[in-house]
């Protein structure tokens, strides 16, 4: 006879606690009957799995080394049900998910929690700036974006992440690189690189009102439209950029990200669009989870 799926569970208890007692307790159930499924299952073993003395309880080889296998088991049989479960209620299926150039990392956890909680749910997504991302949400080619320091329009329905810091990116050779913060009072020297024209101009405005909030005017740079110029304008041509630290990655090519004293703040914000008032539950299921996932990582 074949262990069920039954007995596996109360293995793994067992095997975790090493206490009979206790896996009892986790299981709720009294510790007779668990002890009579463990000697049922290593009967139909043959082996033993456990060492029982008056004092402890401890795993055999054989209980080792099912204790893997039996782990990879269970949580496959509770995946194939909660897709199952997911699906046959609905929330399941397809998301056109637009994800800003400024939030390419740190959104982790979400993704996490939205594939453990929906499995049947998939994004299929594009990288953009936020113009661009919002066009493509008022239009209905994206169902969901998230957006980099950006003004919603009044028409979309959004959520924020997170205000997420701004840091300062220098190129490794610059005099500030070695520092660990800054003043932005200290950079009215210094050349500011903007966005991509059209691409997030709000982004632009607040880079320029946050140096008019230090006592300065800036001298900026537009980024030009090739691939990675923002950073380009900041690795080689000496320029200066404000950003998050979600937006480049730590080890990002010779760029030194330094903490800005008295940051301004960059908002992150979770976006959809709901023409009709009622929402696909697909749609309804990633926006819960970005509810859930802020206030578990006391994000806002």
């Amino acid at each position: 006879m074949n262990a069920d799926l039954r007995q596996l569970r109360y293995f793994i208890a067992v095997a975790e606690e090493l206490n009979f007692t206790r896996a009892a307790a986790r299981l709720h159930m009294t510790q007779q009957p668990l002890s009579a499924a463990i000697q049922r299952l290593e009967s139909e073993l043959g082996v033993d799995l456990f060492h029982r003395t008056t004092r402890r309880v401890e795993l055999t080889d054989a209980g080792n080394a099912l204790v893997e296998p039996a782990r990879t088991a269970l949580q496959a049989v509770d995946d194939a049900l909660a897709a199952a479960r997911a699906a046959g209620s609905g929330i399941a299926g397809e998301l056109q998910f637009g994800l800003s150039t400024g939030a390419r990392y740190g959104l982790e956890p979400l993704f996490a929690a939205l594939d453990q909680r929906y499995p049947a749910v998939h994004l299929h997504t594009r990288h953009d700036s936020a113009v661009p991302l919002l066009a493509a949400l008022q239009v209905g080619r994206l169902d969901v974006a998230v957006t980099f320091a950006a003004h919603i329009p009044a028409d979309l329905e959004h959520l924020r992440l997170k205000n997420e810091p701004a840091v300062l990116a220098v190129a490794a050779n610059h005099p500030v690189a070695g520092r660990h913060s800054v003043r932005l009072s200290e950079l009215r020297d210094e050349t500011f690189a903007l966005d991509i024209p059209g691409d997030n101009p709000d982004y632009d405005k607040a880079v320029i009102e946050s140096c008019r909030q230090n006592g300065f005017e800036p001298r900026t740079r537009v980024s030009s439209r090739f691939h990675d110029s923002w950073e380009g304008a900041v690795h080689s041509e000496g320029c200066v950029g404000l950003t998050v630290r979600t937006a480049l990655h730590s080890t990002h090519r010779d760029l030194r990200l330094l903490t800005i004293e008295d940051a301004p703040t960059f908002p992150i914000e979770l976006v959809w669009r709901n023409p009709t008032g009622t929402l696909r539950p697909a749609v309804t299921a990633l926006v819960n989870t970005a509810r859930h996932v802020c206030n578990e990582q006391s994000w806002t």
